[in-house]
């Protein structure tokens, strides 16, 4: 994992990239694709880039006081330093820079260039992996898998339920008809056994009465 790098101020600066990945070595930030002097100076790749020679960033010490950590130029962040000869720099501010006034000169050792760092933060913090080939489902393919069978045990519940209460309604309208008609049927049954019943429990003195006629009117005809 890079070393973070943080401002004059103490913040911390994603945009940087640390000159040493550890931290161990150099202390000084510098911008994506620029080159890391040894003296804690950031040079652009190119003078298209940037007019000036070199610039101070950050550091990967919030307190920057490490040696490398050019802690002259604190005034502003990306500050230009120009060379004013015999390891002299001046910070190179907004009014730009007077090498002849000695308190805006300070000393550092001779630029000399000791990483380069790559074009993007991205590239800075990018791991290579070997991949490698398992038998068993990754968690991702696991969490698939059980996602598939909720969607399918969710659509088979939708389906089979309603299936099912539509299965159960036909059934119980089927013996309710089946009911009635046994009802009906018994109903019939049981007039018809009444009706004979009656037939059957018919007084014989009645019966006998009722004949009775009959024979007088026989025997008025024999006599005549």
């Amino acid at each position: 994992m890079s070393a973070r790098c943080y401002d004059q101020d103490g913040n911390e600066n994603p945009d940087l990239l640390a000159c040493s990945a550890d931290g161990n070595g150099l202390a000084s930030c510098c911008q994506p694709g620029d080159a890391c002097a040894t003296n804690g100076f950031c040079l652009p790749p190119s003078a298209a880039k940037a007019p000036l020679n070199y610039y101070v960033y950050g550091c990967s010490d919030p307190t920057w006081n490490a040696s490398t950590c050019v802690n002259e130029c604190n005034l502003v962040i990306g500050t230009g330093v120009i060379p004013c000869g015999e390891s002299k720099f001046c910070c190179y501010l907004a009014d730009g820079c007077d090498c002849s006034n000695s308190t805006a000169v300070f000393s550092r050792s001779p630029v000399r260039i000791a990483t380069t760092l790559p074009a993007s933060t991205a590239l800075s913090s990018a791991v290579s992996t070997t991949p490698s080939i398992r038998s068993s489902p990754s968690p991702d393919s696991k969490s698939d898998a059980k996602s598939s069978g909720n969607v399918g045990l969710g659509v088979g519940l939708g389906v089979g339920i309603p299936v099912g209460f539509a299965v159960a309604g036909l059934f119980w309208v089927l013996n309710q008809r089946a009911k009635r008609r046994q009802a009906a049927e018994a109903r019939n049954v049981e007039a018809r056994t009444s009706s004979v019943d009656e037939v059957d429990n018919t007084n014989p003195h009645e019966l006998e009465t009722l004949e009775r006629p009959q024979e007088l009117s026989t025997r008025m005809l024999i006599a005549s």
